[in-house]
This record gives structure tokens, sequence and C-alpha cells, in this order.
């Protein structure tokens, strides 16, 4: 955490808040755990990066992602995916993601539960299929999921 806090003190000195994100993977498995380590370093300094496909595939309670207030959260990844994953989530993950609207996460109980929060969302879809498009043509593709797709 002390290098987590140093490096939120540094970036904060140019305006820069920290976005720590929490994964189904990896050392930060946890929404409340991502929460604690922000209060920790401070909430002015850096906030939790809440990403859909995490949020789901960790099996995070909804009432941690409700006791978030739009503050706390700094930034916000959407996509989707199957209702079941994969065996490999790792590999989901990178490669297996979907647009929003094209998989199963229940994403307006997702916008419900962030409450007010306002703030910037980012299209993070890891998917091999959209990978293999022409950067314009994939970008469209994700700009189109979420406007028909995301119910914010």
């Amino acid at each position: 955490m002390s290098e987590l806090r140093e490096c939120a003190q540094i970036l904060g000195g140019s305006g820069i808040r920290v976005a720590l994100e929490f994964a189904s993977y990896g050392g930060m498995t946890r929404l409340d755990g991502a929460a604690d380590l922000c209060e920790a370093v401070g909430w002015e300094r850096c906030g939790v990066l809440v990403d859909t496909w995490h949020f789901f595939r960790t099996g995070a309670p909804w009432a941690a992602l409700e006791r978030l207030s739009a503050e706390q959260i700094a930034l916000v990844h959407v996509n989707d995916g199957p209702v079941d994953a994969a065996a490999d989530l790792v590999h989901e993950s990178r490669f297996g993601r979907l647009p929003v609207g094209a998989g199963a996460f229940p994403l307006a109980d997702f916008v419900a539960a962030l409450g007010s929060y306002a703030g910037p969302f980012s299209s993070e879809v890891l998917s091999d299929t959209i990978r293999h498009r022409p950067v314009a043509e994939g970008a469209r593709t994700l700009l189109a999921a979420i406007e028909r797709g995301w119910p914010g």
C-alpha cells in the first residue's frame, strides 16, 4: 500500500487521480478490497475502477457496488459476457469479452447500482472478434453497441 500511496501522491501533484481496478484474477480480486485501499490512500487521490466484466466474474456483492458513492468511482469499463464464465478466466478476459448488449450481464441492474455516478465510462472489449477488424470498424461496432444497449 505504501507504493500506491506514494504513486498517488506523485501523480496527484499534477492533478491526476489513480483509478484502482479489482480483477477476477491476480492480486486485487475484491471490490471491497479495492475500496479499502482507495480509502487508505485518500479518495481524492485514488478511486475505484469498476469493470462490468470483473464485477460479474468476481461475484462481487451488489451491496459493495451500491455502497460506493459517485465520488469514490474513478472510471467504469463497460462490456458484456455470457452467463457462464469460461474455465480460463484470464483467456476469457483477454480474448472473449463481448460488446454491450451481446451477452447476458444484467447491465441495467449494474447501472442502477452505480447510483448517481455520472463520470467517465470506457468501452473495454478485449475480443479477438473486435481486435481483428479494421480499427474504425471496431470503434463503430463498439459505439453502436453502447448506443443500442447501455442502459445509462
